[in-house]
Order: C-alpha cells, then sequence, then structure tokens
C-alpha cells in the first residue's frame, strides 16, 4: 500500500497525496465494479505506465521544456536588467536653456520632464544677441518671463519664454512656469559662475558682464 501511496503523490507545492481508496470509489463510478485477480499483476502494469510517463515527461523536459523554461528566465533577466538601467542611467533629455539633465527615470513621451536645479542660460552659451553679453538669469528666474527668445539665427520671430517654451519645448514648461530658484541656488549658480567665467566666455565668444557686487558676494563660495 505504501508502494501505491507513493505512485499517487500529486507533483504541486502541497504535496497531497491520493487516497487510493478514493481512486478506487471514482474508478467504480466510471468503469463499474470489477475484481482483480491478481493484486501483483495489477500493480505492474500501473507501476509500468507511470514509469513511462515520467521518462516521457523527463525527455520532454531535456529536450523542450528546459529550453522553454532557460528562455523564459532570460527573459525575466533582461527585463529587469534593462529597468535597472533605465533608472541608473535616467532621462537623457536636458533643460533647453540651461542644460540641466533631467532627474526622471526613461519615461514615455507624455510625462513631464523634471530639473530641481536650473542653472544660469549662460552655462551654454546664452548671451544678449546685440552686445554678446553672457546672459546672467537662470532660465526660471522671474525676469527671465519677460525676454525674447529665438530658434536659430531667425532673430525676426522671437517670443517671450512662455510662448517660446511652450511652442518648442512643451514638456518642460509644466516645470519652468512654475519652479522659482531659492536664494541658496541663485548664489550658489552665481559663484559657479565666477569659477567658470573665463572658460565659458572663450568657448561660446561671450562678453563677461560679471557685476562687481558679485565678486564680493560669491566669490568665497567658489573656492
Amino acid at each position: 500500500m505504501k508502494l501505491v501511496q507513493r505512485i499517487f503523490t500529486l507533483s504541486g507545492s502541497s504535496n497531497e497525496a491520493i487516497c487510493p481508496e478514493s481512486l478506487i470509489e471514482d474508478a467504480i463510478c466510471v468503469l463499474g465494479k470489477c475484481i482483480i485477480s491478481s493484486p501483483q499483476d495489477f500493480y505492474n502494469v500501473l507501476k509500468k505506465d507511470y514509469d513511462e510517463y515520467v521518462q516521457e515527461f523527463n525527455t520532454q523536459w531535456k529536450t523542450q521544456r528546459a529550453e522553454l523554461c532557460k528562455k523564459s528566465l532570460i527573459d525575466c533577466i533582461e527585463s529587469s536588467k534593462n529597468s535597472y538601467w533605465n533608472n541608473v542611467k535616467g532621462c537623457q533629455y536636458r533643460c533647453p536653456y540651461c542644460g540641466s539633465k533631467c532627474e526622471l527615470a526613461e519615461h514615455e513621451s507624455n510625462t513631464n520632464h523634471r530639473a530641481s536645479i536650473h542653472l544660469m542660460t549662460c552655462f551654454v552659451g546664452g548671451r544678449i544677441i546685440e552686445t554678446h553679453k553672457a546672459s546672467l538669469i537662470i532660465c526660471n528666474e522671474p525676469k527671465n518671463f519677460n525676454r525674447n527668445y529665438f530658434k536659430g539665427d531667425d532673430y525676426k520671430t522671437g517670443l517671450i519664454f512662455e510662448k517660446f517654451t511652450k511652442k518648442y519645448y512643451p514638456k518642460w514648461w509644466p516645470l519652468l512656469g512654475r519652479k522659482q530658484p531659492d536664494d541658496d541656488q541663485i548664489k550658489q549658480v552665481r559663484a559657479m559662475w565666477l569659477n567658470l567665467k573665463d572658460e565659458l566666455c572663450r568657448k561660446y565668444n561671450m562678453k563677461d558682464q560679471t557685476p562687481e557686487n558679485w565678486y564680493r558676494d560669491y566669490k568665497y563660495l567658489a573656492k
């Protein structure tokens, strides 16, 4: 009886054994009552059929199912790896005015960009067209909202900051339209400019117009 119980043990997580008595009762209901003249022969036939099933299953596992399982695991690993990499790499878009990188993970096109810290536009070559003087305004400062911006070399079709951003960079407007730099950010950005202004002016052919009081107020932060 122990051998029979072992044969009729489910392979599921519960590992629940099928009761031989219940199995016999079910067989009687389906096939009608019968007499087994030789229980040993009956067991041998049953055992042989079971062994053939196990062998067939093992063969399929080695030739087909193992490969399918392997592919499924590889796909799962690749998906997880790509997800982690996208979170680490993040969105590659940068603020069109100051170059600050979007802080979000790689996201769908219908998601707006986000950057906590913005710089002055001169950090990426922003300058006043008529004088070539470096633009010393952080792109989300209130006074920037009254300035005109131009696309490329077309200086006749300038638009104020809000209209220009909504037209050409709509994914950045929800952030730039409401986010204002705090005093600490302004101090840090101006200190960075004092440290890098000579190099940036050479790189972008800008004229330095740093106010004198900046040297007094922010130079110590640039050390």
